[in-house]
């Protein structure tokens, strides 16, 4: 079981690697065994990283040492080369390897060396088994790498600023939003500038990084701040760095509450320059009229299929949470891989702050394709949920709905290992994607099909390969765009 586990960690996908220079990460490591138990404290490492400039790499691991107790036991330089490494879209480079270690401490003994990482960390696992099915792991890096996305989500709303009870014209402002691994957030306002009149004082960015998250009875996220903070000289034209004001007051209190939803956001936020200008600057940003977010639970049979290999159907539920702007959340609760006894407790599969559209069939599609970080279920009973220990992995997801039925397909990628989820009762069966006419390839007969449906003008569900509930020529183009990739 565990060395699925590892083996899940690293989802891999199908792209070109870019060559690049040497690299040197600096990372703690720990020593695992058997099921997970740790033997010794977190050290330093060092791990040198050479690109090919063939998509491969060439990775050193320097002086590792697995000390027990008073014990030291020197294992040496771990040297893995040629390998392939795979670029995603969540902007992190992915690698996997296993072989039997020709020389050094481990010789003849098989591993898996399996990883992730960009410019400035990495996160890896070199698990040997060293018999009876036992296995000794070194675990290098942590597994908090910050979301796709290094420009986030970005709020533009009305911005207010109030001084001594006078308040400013509301004026367009920007907020970034920043998504962790680990769930908080990461708030950006940028550029901001006190309003006098027809003059302007650029003060900086207020930033504050890695803000819980927390979900309110109105279902929208709520964040909160209350402590020193130090503003960051802002990027506009035309004003030079030594020209922002935030910066020259060094540390000041800052007060921020704040919600929001996929497309809104609400904050306000007291910025105490009492000991410094003698009164308290608040900031209004956006205003408080969210819509209503009801929420809907559907229950229905689910299928799940790996290798061409069918499970029975179970009763499982999804959480929909219509947030009132034409999105919706997404959310597959208690997911669980395989049966007893050797089920695989997976964790709640949520995506927030999908297009819910309209489509030919009187049915909201949703779509969504990218990656997501699992979170924990609720089960009694189950302590431990093995999607959270993954990170993000890559998952592309279709669906459509009514007030009364759900209909949805997942395809979660566990290691270039394809699992497909099926929920609802009339599902089509899953194929490769873009296959409209069933035949099990992507080619130009499916183009042409696409086209034929079209001519007649009558809803076909396998011709919808991009799953926005019509028929149309982006479907054509989708059919195409998949051809000229596999090239």
């Amino acid at each position: 079981m565990k060395k699925i586990l590892l083996t899940l960690l690293c989802a891999l996908s199908c792209f070109f690697a870019v060559a690049q220079s040497e690299r040197t990460y600096n990372e703690t490591y720990i020593v695992t065994r058997d099921e997970g138990a740790t033997f010794t404290e977190p050290q330093n490492l060092v791990v040198n990283v050479i690109e090919n400039g063939d998509g491969t790499a060439n990775f050193l691991i320097k002086d590792v040492v697995i000390k027990s107790g008073e014990n030291n036991i020197p294992i040496g330089d771990l040297a893995f080369n040629n390998i392939e490494l795979t670029p995603f879209a969540d902007g992190l480079t992915y690698f996997s390897y296993s072989d039997v270690m020709s020389e050094g401490f481990f010789e003849n003994i098989t591993y898996d060396f399996t990883g992730k990482m960009n410019d400035e960390k990495m996160f890896a696992a070199v698990e040997f088994e060293t018999g009876n099915d036992e296995y000794l792991d070194i675990i290098i890096g942590t597994n908090d790498f910050e979301q796709p996305g290094a420009d986030g989500k970005v709020y533009t709303e009305p911005l207010i600023v109030t001084i001594n009870g006078n308040s400013t014209e509301p004026q367009d402002a920007s907020v970034t939003v920043m998504t962790n691994s680990d769930g908080t957030i990461n708030f950006v306002l940028q550029n901001f500038c006190l309003a006098m009149g027809d003059n302007s004082l650029p003060v900086g960015n207020i930033r504050i990084d890695n803000l819980p998250v927390t979900k309110g009875e109105d279902g929208l996220k709520h964040i909160s701040y209350d402590g020193p903070l130090t503003i960051q000289p802002g990027n506009m034209e035309g004003v030079g760095e030594s020209e922002w004001l935030g910066p020259m007051l060094g540390e000041i209190p800052l007060k921020l509450e704040g919600k929001m939803s996929g497309r809104k956001l609400f904050v306000t936020i007291d910025i105490d320059m009492q000991a410094i200008l003698g009164q308290i600057i608040y900031v209004q940003l956006g205003t408080d009229d969210f819509p209503t977010i009801t929420s809907k639970v559907y229950t229905d049979k689910i299928v799940v299929s790996i290798d061409e290999e069918t499970s029975e159907p179970q009763e499982a539920s999804v959480l929909v949470e219509d947030n009132g702007d034409g999105t919706v959340n997404f959310e597959l609760v208690n997911f669980i891989l395989g049966e007893a006894p050797f089920a695989l407790p997976i964790g709640n599969i949520r995506v927030e702050d999908l297009a819910a559209v309209e489509g030919e069939d009187g049915m909201r599609h949703i779509s969504y394709a990218g990656p997501i970080t699992i979170q924990p279920g609720n089960v009694e009973g189950v302590e431990e949920w093995y999607g959270p220990m993954l990170g993000q992995i890559p998952i592309s997801l279709t669906g459509k709905m009514d007030d009364e039925k759900l209909i949805v397909s997942i395809d979660i990628n566990f290691m270039s290992q394809i699992v497909t989820v099926q929920f609802g009762g009339d599902l089509p069966p899953v194929g490769v994607t873009g296959d409209a006419n069933g035949d099990g390839v992507v080619d130009v007969a499916d183009a042409t099909f696409i086209l034929n449906v079209m001519a007649d003008e009558a809803f076909e569900p396998q011709a919808d390969v991009n799953g926005d509930g019509t028929v149309d020529v982006a479907d054509y183009t989708f059919v195409l765009n998949l051809m000229a990739d596999a090239e």
